[in-house]
């Protein structure tokens, strides 16, 4: 929803089934339900199918936790190779997030303290200091300015202005993503094995926001 790495997604199979509960279906891996939060710590590329069950007759052995629906999962497992081989696979992906290019413009400061002075806001210096305001809070009272009042307030909006931060450059990044997954899989006409190991680092394009995930699977 929100776009931040790891945040559980928001999936809807049945629609609301009630005003205040969630529409979070139930999520089953090789038999065994998790919780939706749990789900990003789970490597996609060890998924063998994904089923959805929506109808009554599909979710009826798993009860009433199974009223928004079932996400069936089942994970990949070893398949016999010639000789008793074991089959290696490798994947590894890169890329990077950044804010979209939609034109949007932030005030600079002298449209801040100009918009402040238009609110008439008296905890806001550019209406508390404005040339145009003719009284200043003294211990929650109101009282008409002095000549002094209003040489400070200029001197103090002029140094306001001064300041010109772009904290767009401050708090977002480019951000950058890798992952790698290793596995083996393999086995005989008795034992199947399959191994997974896998690492995941997402940046998030907020600073100091980002998933560092590490998961080792074994069938």
């Amino acid at each position: 929803p929100t776009g931040q790495p790891g945040e559980a997604g928001r999936v809807t199979i049945r629609g609301l089934g009630s005003i205040n509960g969630d529409t979070n279906p139930l999520y089953i891996v090789d038999g065994v339900p998790i919780a939706a939060a749990s789900f990003a710590a789970l490597n996609t590329d060890d998924f063998e199918s994904i089923n959805v069950l929506k109808d009554a007759a599909s979710t009826a052995p798993y009860g009433s936790r199974a009223a928004n629906g079932v996400v069936v999962i089942t994970t990949r497992k070893g398949m016999a190779l010639p000789d008793g081989k074991v089959r290696i696979n490798y994947k590894t992906q890169m890329g990077f997030s950044e804010v979209n290019s939609s034109k949007w413009d932030m005030m600079n400061t002298s449209q801040r303290l100009q918009f402040e002075e238009i609110l008439q806001d008296p905890n806001m210096p550019g209406w508390a200091y404005s040339a145009y305001n003719p009284n200043k809070i003294v211990n929650g009272v109101s009282t008409p300015k002095t000549s002094a009042d209003y040489a400070f307030g200029k001197h103090y909006l002029d140094s306001l202005e001064t300041i010109t931060t772009d904290w767009r450059k401050y708090l977002l990044r480019k951000a950058f993503t890798q992952s790698h997954t290793l596995n083996l899989s393999g086995g005989n006409d008795r034992t199947l094995f399959y191994i997974a190991a896998s690492y995941l680092n997402q940046e998030g394009i907020a600073l100091n926001s980002g998933l560092k995930r590490y998961s080792l699977r074994a069938n």
